[in-house]
């Protein structure tokens, strides 16, 4: 007794190998285009404060130092207030 996919099986399954290599290449650009991950942030921006008593001032999102972990009310503006 063999067990043979029905056509509707066949398309399922190719639909499903297709979703799986788009997955795979968008994976593989995002690690290669180096752009920080959704839960990492990039520091190569020349300065690091380890909190708002260490920094300066108010940061703006672009500023060296300004990291969203200092930004407590997500303007953009670190260390405001």
């Amino acid at each position: 007794m063999s067990h043979r996919p029905t056509p509707g099986m066949d398309r399922a399954i190719a639909i499903v190998t297709v979703a799986l290599i788009l997955c795979v290449f968008i994976a593989i650009a995002a690690c290669r285009s180096g752009a920080p991950g959704p839960n990492q942030e990039r520091r190569d921006n020349g300065a690091y404060y380890r909190s708002c008593d260490d920094a300066p001032g108010p940061l703006r999102a672009g500023d060296p130092g300004y990291r969203r972990a200092l930004d407590s009310d997500r303007d953009g503006v670190a260390c405001d207030g």
